[in-house]
Formats: C-alpha cells, sequence, structure tokens
C-alpha cells in the first residue's frame, strides 16, 4: 500500500503545483502549495500528500466497519 500512496501523493502534488504536471520542479511546486496551505513549506507538504492516503483510508475502513456494529 506505501508503493501506491507514494504514487498517488506525487500525483497530488503535481497536480497541485501551477508548473505543469511533469518533471521535479511541477511535484515540488506542488508540495510547497499544499504545504503552503497549513503554513508549512514543501516538506510539510510531502508528509501531508504520503499520509493523506492513509489517512483517507483509514477513514473509510472505520465508517464501513462502525456500519456493522
Amino acid at each position: 500500500m506505501s508503493a501506491t500512496s507514494g504514487t498517488l501523493g506525487a500525483t497530488l502534488a503535481a497536480s497541485a503545483g501551477a508548473a505543469g504536471t511533469t518533471g521535479a520542479a511541477a511535484i515540488a511546486s506542488g508540495m510547497a502549495t499544499i504545504g503552503g496551505v497549513v503554513g508549512g513549506g514543501m516538506a510539510t507538504g510531502a508528509i501531508i500528500t504520503a499520509a493523506a492516503p492513509v489517512a483517507i483510508a483509514a477513514g473509510v475502513i472505520y465508517g464501513i466497519s462502525c456500519l456493522f456494529d
């Protein structure tokens, strides 16, 4: 799952950048944009984009498990 999460995170970061969707500069720009939303920088954006898919999956699994309880 971590490889998929990393790929999704990089895609999200590239999509958030204004430079386009190819290359390291676009990914770095996207991570900086995402990190800037919460008052951080590129490192914060990298952590958010790596953790977001895992957090979303955990929330979905928790929600489904609550339905069956």
